[in-house]
């Protein structure tokens, strides 16, 4: 009886061991993903800010060019 207690004890803290061991890999992993995550986050903000002055600066030049033509009809 005092043996298979032992064993019992002996698999129950290689179970322990063993997940303890997943668990620190899985929180690695979900580190891992969230650094990619915020860095694929930050990269698509950036081009959408790209974007965004792009299209601010091809509407302010065809504001200008809409004013130039009123002012040259004008005259």
């Amino acid at each position: 009886m005092a043996e298979q207690k032992k064993e019992y004890e002996q698999r129950l803290q290689d179970i322990k061991v063993t997940a303890t061991t997943v668990l620190a890999e899985e929180r690695k992993r979900g580190d891992e993903f969230e650094v990619g995550w915020n860095q694929a986050r930050a990269t698509a903000d950036a081009k959408v800010e790209e974007f965004e002055a792009e299209a601010n600066a091809r509407h302010d030049s065809k504001i200008v060019e809409e004013r130039q033509r009123i002012t040259t009809e004008g005259k």
